[in-house]
């Protein structure tokens, strides 16, 4: 009984999963500008461009960055590496008419590399971030945010 109760709790103690808490991003970019919380931060893991050119997509396990990235301008520095420029919405969003409402714009620039793909540590990132605190009287205001990778 004591060699089964053994095996049972090995067997067990090897099937535990790592949770968001032991999770290591590929990259966390982060903004300077005094900006809502949800923009404060990009996280990702991986990031591919399609075949054909035309996406750049995102993948995050456990972060808020991630999705299709339309494909913009796409320059070939060598045979081996190409420059990609593409951007995404990330939201739009207002209460109704005469309300608060604002739109963020999100634009990645990465080298992709034929053999190694796109270093995530290695873009650069900014949203083009506009917001009014009325959509009937007011134009808004925009602000350009640029991200660091966090260190």
């Amino acid at each position: 009984m004591k060699k089964l109760l053994v095996i049972f709790s090995l067997v067990l103690s090897s099937l535990s999963i790592a949770g968001p808490e032991d999770h290591i991003p590929g990259a966390v970019y982060t903004t300077k500008s005094k900006v809502p919380y949800y923009l404060m931060e990009l996280v990702f893991d991986t990031a591919v461009v399609t075949p054909d050119l035309r996406t750049l997509v995102l993948d995050a396990r456990y972060g808020n960055f991630f999705g299709d990235f339309k494909v913009t301008n796409v320059i070939f520095k060598t045979e081996d590496d190409m420059v990609i420029t593409a951007e995404k919405v990330l939201f739009e969003k207002w209460e109704g008419a005469c309300s608060d409402a604002e739109k963020a714009v999100a634009t990645v620039k990465a080298v992709s590399n034929i053999t190694h793909g796109i270093d995530p540590k290695a873009m650069q990132i900014s949203v083009e971030y506009w917001s009014t605190n009325d959509n009937c009287h007011n134009h808004g205001q925009t602000e350009t945010l640029k991200y660091e990778l966090k260190q």
